[in-house]
């Protein structure tokens, strides 16, 4: 089975602790599904000193980041503000950036690493304005919602005009947001927030355009000259001034810092955003070397998700393998493994980890549905609901 892989925001790694302690600071961003090429010789092997991926969770037990199992346990997880979180605030579809030590595959052919820190951001929170099909407006920016978006109180509820809502996704070329998970916010005196890549900035009158949204940033200080491309952190005030702008109540530009010791595995994913050469390109901000790829696709172009799997050497990801990825593939699900913590028998469901489960038409491994109970520990394969609130099990395994 294949497992979603598709999110994203261009944001800086957090520190990586363990073997070669190494400061990491990486726009980067992520996603999922296929793609084939000429073989090439491989580069020379590097053993890895520690690994980065970045991507949605799409699973739990350890959580499931790009198809590897992250123990989590002993992480530190933040947020945007870097303010500390629990492992339970963690969410099937969130955005995350993960630095580890090296992956490892065992015996079982899983691929597993001790997670050290988990960085969790989303895009934007703000009033949804618009709805037009599966094409979103919120904050002035587009999002597309699809059948792999997690909505965390179900689709019909999220899609109402005013609903605040919080997104996690991934920005395509045309700098849309494709939505991997979308909470409905309740937090009256919080203001809202945007990180994108700026379109546009008049220095002069001291706004900047991000999508539709135009924004005020003269009521605060920026330590640099802003330009278009910078990524951006904004928070901005609830209310428009006088002349219908957001207004910046702060605003921090996230550029670049990209690794100076080499061995730092990675696993990248996001859309192209340069084309250099047909081995030379950028993934969402973040140079990208593919001329020693034992497999890279033929016909790379500018828009193209695709996956890159590689070690940072001087500021660059020297890539072995690029992809083409999809958005959804028809083989794509979510893989959650834990302890039951409630259940309703008459409806057919339980939860674990956070997570309710629809698990009627499941296929039973080692037990059967008359066994599910609080406390029993499974390992449950499926795909998301229609409304993107639960996971429909395919397949339950008692432990």
């Amino acid at each position: 089975m294949h497992f979603l892989r598709f999110s994203r925001s261009a944001l800086p790694l957090p520190r990586v602790l363990g073997a070669g302690a190494l400061s990491l600071s990486v726009l980067l961003a992520a996603c999922g599904g296929g793609g084939g090429g000429a073989d090439k010789p491989a580069p020379t092997p590097v053993t890895p000193s520690a690994s980065y991926a970045s991507g949605t969770i799409d699973g739990f037990g350890s959580i499931l980041v790009n198809g590897v199992r992250y123990d989590e346990r002993q992480a530190r997880i933040t947020d945007g503000d870097g303010v500390l979180l629990a492992s339970d605030a963690l969410k099937l579809g969130m955005a995350v950036h993960v630095t580890a030590d090296p992956v490892t595959t065992g015996s079982d052919g899983v691929a597993r690493a001790m997670a050290r820190q988990i960085l969790v951001r989303s895009d934007l929170e703000g009033p949804l304005s618009a709805v037009v099909g599966d094409r979103l407006t919120v904050l002035g920016q587009t999002v597309i919602v699809d059948a792999a978006t997690v909505f965390e109180d179900g689709r019909a509820a999220a899609l109402q005009v005013g609903r605040v809502l919080e997104v996690h996704g991934l920005r395509d070329a045309q700098g849309r947001i494709l939505a991997s998970r979308i909470e409905i916010e309740d937090d009256a005196d919080e203001p809202w927030r945007l990180r994108a890549p700026v379109d546009a900035v008049d220095m002069s009158r001291r706004t900047l355009r991000i999508g539709e949204a135009v924004v005020n940033w003269s009521g605060v200080q920026v330590a640099a000259a802003l330009a278009a491309g910078d990524v951006v952190s904004l928070r901005l005030a609830r209310q428009p001034d006088a002349a219908g702008l957001w207004v910046a109540t702060a605003l921090s530009v996230q550029r670049p810092t990209l690794p100076e010791q080499a061995g730092v595995e990675a696993d990248v994913t996001g859309h192209i955003t340069r084309m250099d050469s047909p081995t030379r390109f950028v993934v969402d901000g973040l140079s990208v070397d593919a001329g020693s790829a034992t497999r890279l696709p033929a016909g790379l172009a500018v828009g193209d998700l695709v996956e890159v799997e590689g070690m940072f050497q001087d500021g660059v990801l020297r890539a072995s393998e690029v992809e083409r990825k999809l958005r959804l593939d028809s083989d794509d699900g979510f893989e959650i493994e834990g302890r039951i913590t409630a259940v309703d028998s008459l409806a057919g469901i339980f939860e674990l980890r956070g997570v309710r489960v629809d698990y009627r038409n499941a296929r039973f491994e080692d037990g059967s549905a008359a066994q599910i109970a609080v406390g029993r520990v499974v390992e449950v394969k499926g795909r998301l609901s229609v409304d993107g609130a639960m996971v429909v099990a395919t397949e339950v395994e008692f432990d």
